[in-house]
C-alpha cells in the first residue's frame, strides 16, 4: 500500500498532503509526502497523546515511531493543526474532516494548486457506526473535487 500511494502521489505531482496521522493510510501517505519531498500539514482531532493512544499505538505494530517523526515534523515547520477537546466522537471526527478540507483549500490557495482528495479504503461505509473516511468523501464530493480511490483490502502494514 506504501508504494501504490507513493506512486499516486508522484503521478500526480502532488504539491502539498493535508491528513490526520492515524495508524495506516493516514502516516502511509505522509511518510511517502515527506520521502518525495512533498509538503505535510497533519490535523490531529484532539490532544497528541491522546490521539496516539486512542489512533496509532492501540493496535500494535510500528506506528507509534512514524507518528512521532512525522508529527515532530509538522510541528517544527507549523504545519500541525490540534483540535480542542479529548474525545474520538462522531462529531469530532467530523469536524476534524471538516478541518482537512479548510485547511487543504488554505494551502492550495498558497501554492496556487487545485484541491483533490485521495481516499484509501475499501469505497464501502461501515454497516454501522460513525465511518469517518466515508463522511471525508461524502464532503468532498458535495465541493466537487477530484476525489480518487485507493483500494485497500487486504493490505496491512507496517
Amino acid at each position: 500500500m506504501a508504494k501504490a500511494i507513493e506512486r499516486w502521489l508522484s503521478q500526480r505531482a502532488v504539491r502539498a498532503v493535508v491528513a490526520s496521522a492515524a495508524r495506516g493510510a493516514d502516516l502511509l501517505a505522509l511518510r511517502a509526502a515527506t520521502a518525495l519531498g512533498i509538503r505535510i500539514r497533519v490535523v490531529l482531532s484532539c490532544a497528541r497523546s491522546r490521539f496516539r493512544d486512542r489512533s496509532v499505538v492501540d493496535q500494535g505494530g510500528s506506528w507509534g515511531a512514524i507518528f512521532d517523526e512525522l508529527v515532530d515534523q509538522a510541528h517544527a515547520r507549523g504545519d500541525l493543526v490540534v483540535l480542542p477537546g479529548d474525545a474520538l466522537t462522531p462529531d469530532s471526527l467530523a469536524a476534524t474532516n471538516q478541518r482537512l478540507i479548510f485547511e487543504t483549500l488554505e494551502l492550495a490557495g498558497h501554492l496556487s494548486a487545485t484541491p483533490g482528495a485521495l481516499a484509501v479504503w475499501s469505497g464501502k461505509a461501515r454497516a454501522a457506526g460513525f465511518d469517518a473516511t466515508a463522511d471525508f468523501v461524502a464532503r468532498v464530493n458535495r465541493l466537487q473535487w477530484a476525489c480518487e480511490t485507493l483500494d485497500v483490502t487486504g493490505h496491512h502494514e507496517p
